[in-house]
């Protein structure tokens, strides 16, 4: 949370940027008295008023100490993971927006796996867990990436190399000053991790927005959740960020994927 801390008034602007486009994911499964955690949080006062608004009873977890103060100070109801280990509380529906790819990105397997049980427990039978996240494409289909200038280019390089060792990626090629040839899942990673810019190099370089593969490993096989509905979404405002490194007309892939889950008892 070094960003938040830095500069409070910008990370709350940034977060709320993305209030309309959230709420309007919970909005189909909102009601009177339905209990919704939100799961991983940040500070997002537009879209806890909105969910509010509907009469819904709106419930926050996030790991920040910072952002649980200030959430307090909202007067909004912070739930730690105490609250989650010892609480018979049920959630009817639990929402993570962004945080399924940090879960799998940067938790060592028993930990995912402890998480992911305890999400499972805190949701009421026939309780939803959704998912909204990135939406890589899949396609081991060839593709080209074409930066606009060698300056991207020399970007994309540094990008390229610290997703290599990271593991995020195997089989990109540079074939000439400005191009390079992969598969469309990879090129989805290349192109969506370089439009944070070379200030996020670090630690971006290390989340994989590959979620879609872990979906079954994770959630459906082991822990008996069934698929509700699957919505992919492409968000046309990305559009101005990656052309500023690469040559492109439209965004060429789907960015965000909605995954509603539905909680069914463990076997």
């Amino acid at each position: 949370m070094e960003n938040y801390n830095n500069d409070k008034n910008t990370y709350i602007t940034r977060m709320n940027k993305t209030a309309l486009s959230k709420f309007d994911v919970l909005k189909p499964y909102l009601k009177k008295k339905t209990k919704v955690l939100d799961y991983g949080s940040g500070i997002s006062p537009e879209f806890i008023k909105s969910v509010q608004q509907t009469g819904a009873k709106y419930y926050a977890y996030d790991i920040s100490p910072t952002v649980q103060n200030e959430l307090a100070n909202l007067n909004i109801d912070v739930i730690t993971d105490e609250n989650l280990e010892k609480s018979k509380e049920k959630y009817d529906i639990i929402f993570m927006s962004s945080v399924f790819h940090e879960i799998i990105s940067y938790m060592s397997r028993p930990e995912r796996t402890k998480v992911l049980k305890q999400i499972h427990r805190n949701l009421k039978k026939d309780g939803k867990l959704i998912i909204r996240d990135w939406a890589n494409n899949n396609s081991d289909k060839l593709y080209t990436i074409n930066t606009k200038s060698e300056k991207a280019s020399k970007e994309v390089d540094r990008w390229v190399k610290k997703l290599k060792e990271n593991s995020i990626i195997q089989n990109v090629e540079k074939t000439n000053n400005k191009e390079y040839k992969t598969t469309e899942k990879e090129a989805y990673e290349v192109m969506f991790h370089v439009v944070w810019g070379l200030q996020s190099l670090e630690r971006e370089s290390k989340e994989e927005y590959n979620i879609q593969d872990y979906l079954e490993k994770w959630l459906l096989k082991p822990l008996n959740f069934k698929v509700y509905s699957i919505i992919e979404e492409k968000d046309e405002s990305y559009l101005q960020y990656l052309q500023k490194y690469f040559k492109l007309d439209e965004v060429p892939f789907n960015t965000k994927c909605i995954l509603v889950l539905e909680k069914e008892e463990l076997r």
